[in-house]
């Protein structure tokens, strides 16, 4: 991993100002290589309380599936960008998903429409 610790700490720190302490940052792409040079520090934020909140609430269906739907869309926009092959198995198993979305936007929208009207 090309990040220093002052980086590593720096960046959990900042996290967990922002975010709360059950933050979690998970470094991807070229700085997860130490034979690449230079390149963007990409991050992946998960932010499980609010994902266990909105799961409790009924937002979402499961976390766990939240999670494996958000690696779908992670493959298919930055892991295999020249591999065409692979973008298109990613996008026909994420076609398969589209009830579940679908079912997700009812259930938020629902959801959104009852705590602000109140408003």
């Amino acid at each position: 991993m090309r990040l220093n610790q002052h980086q590593i700490n720096t960046l959990k720190r900042i996290a967990s100002e922002v975010f709360g302490t059950e933050a979690k940052l998970m470094l991807f792409r070229s700085r997860t290589n130490d034979s690449r040079r230079g390149g963007d520090i990409d991050l992946y934020l998960t932010v499980m309380d609010k994902l266990n909140r909105a799961e409790k609430l009924g937002l979402l269906y499961s976390v766990d599936q939240w999670q494996r739907l958000r690696e779908l869309r992670n493959q298919i926009t930055h892991v295999y960008p020249d591999n065409p092959e692979a973008i298109f198995i990613g996008h026909h198993r994420l076609v398969a998903h589209v009830p579940i979305l679908l079912e997700m936007h009812e259930q938020i929208a629902k959801a959104a429409a009852v705590r602000f009207s109140a408003v």
